[in-house]
């Protein structure tokens, strides 16, 4: 089994509600991996920092191995005047001395979705991710960004959707995002086609759910194209993602405040995938780096699998999950949780499935899944969903700690 902490990649996803006056919460932690030893960590969030709406958050780790984690984010501030404007920046660095990643043997076969080599090494990751995201003035966005952040208060005031209208229900957005990124990977570094991207991405979406954090109905969509433009040392490509989520409520009983059934369906292609160009004199494809690029398996697809297992130049993955919100709460009479505001707990089933393939054929897309199966114990705390998913694939298990729902 593999044992990790992830508490970076979803963080954008913060929507906590907007607090008249500021607060800091701060929460140690101690975990063993496989990967790390036994690692020792801090997270930290602050909500209404100078603006009711706006939030920091930050996480330090360091383990026995001499790993470490450093991640930091400043979430959903506003430039006076531009009430319709979110912006958001996070960093992440991290370095691992017993790193474990999926490499292909040769750069020839890059993208080979299968014949992927696992290999331990030291690893050095770091990315910085600033984002502008605009509310569209209808729905929940009519009275501005920070309005659109609002949810209900708890469980009995999840509304109904009734409707499916962007101008009367939901927030609909457009982002903008930058993104540098690096991964070295000590002797392997030769095996990347680049240990550096500089990514620029817009992202529609619209989301008509009745809660961020535990919906019941109603759902999202969302299409995402990526696009790195190369230099003189690496390959310009594009990346297109489309993404639905769909959430029914089942109904309440004794022993549940509330039960709900998520699903979750995701493709991606790589429209550049077989274009070329020359670079130093030689041909090279515009295809991403696989930690870039279009993978399955890590945190939110196939999650029995280790991060970027599958790697091609498409692919589709689908998830459903059982959501159980319990009428028993003991941890609010805990002694390590008593400081800390847990308004519910939540028993979560799930199973995932996806392939990738070399060309974007639906047909192909489907005729061989790989799959994985899971549970999942998940908390709200101070405003931010702590995950923890404990998920089996044929190949190997999985136990992750994270932040936030996965869809």
């Amino acid at each position: 089994m593999i044992t990790h902490l992830c508490a970076a990649e979803n963080i954008e996803k913060l929507e906590a509600q907007p607090q008249p006056t500021s607060k800091t919460e701060a929460l140690p932690f101690a975990f063993y991996s496989d990967s790390m030893g036994t690692a020792l960590g801090l997270g930290a969030v602050s909500t209404g920092v100078l603006q009711p709406q706006a939030s920091l958050f930050g996480i330090g780790i360091y383990s026995s191995n001499d790993s470490w984690v450093y991640y930091a984010a400043a979430l959903n501030y506003q430039i006076p005047q531009w009430q319709q404007w979110l912006f958001t920046i996070d960093a992440y660095d991290s370095e691992f001395t017993e790193g474990r990643y999926y490499i292909n043997d040769d750069l020839s076969s890059q993208g080979d979705g299968v014949a992927r080599e696992q290999i331990i090494t030291t690893g050095r990751e770091a990315y910085i991710r600033p984002q502008a995201k605009y509310i569209l003035p209808w729905g929940k966005g009519a009275q501005g960004a920070a309005n659109s952040l609002r949810g209900p208060r708890g469980i009995s005031d999840l509304p109904a959707i009734d409707s499916w209208d962007p101008q009367l229900s939901g927030t609909s957005s457009i982002e903008l995002m930058g993104k540098w990124q690096r991964r070295d990977l000590a002797e392997y570094n030769a095996q990347q086609t680049t240990n550096e991207v500089f990514v620029y991405s817009i992202d529609l979406e619209y989301d008509n759910r009745n809660s961020t954090h535990i919906p019941s109905d109603g759902g999202t969509i969302n299409l995402k194209s990526n696009h790195d433009f190369g230099s003189n040392d690496r390959p310009s490509w594009h990346t297109i993602e489309l993404e639905a989520a769909l959430f029914f409520d089942i109904g309440a009983t004794g022993w549940a405040q509330q039960q709900a059934i998520g699903l979750s369906a995701w493709t991606a292609d790589t429209p550049t995938w077989n274009n070329s160009t020359i670079i130093n004199g030689e041909s090279v494809m515009n295809r991403p780096p696989d930690y870039a690029g279009v993978t399955l398996g890590g945190w939110d697809r196939l999650r029995g699998y280790y991060s970027g297992r599958f790697f091609d130049r498409s692919a589709v993955a689908y998830s459903a999950e059982y959501r159980i919100i319990p009428a028993w709460q003991p941890l609010k009479e805990l002694p390590i949780f008593k400081t800390y505001n847990i308004p519910w707990w939540q028993w979560v089933f799930f199973i995932d499935a996806g392939n990738v393939n070399d060309n974007y054929n639906l047909v192909e897309l489907h005729e061989e899944f790989e799959y994985s199966i899971g549970s999942s114990l998940r908390l709200s705390v101070e405003g931010v969903v702590l995950r923890m998913d404990y998920s089996v694939s044929k190949e190997e298990s999985q136990f992750r700690v994270l932040v936030n729902q996965p869809f």
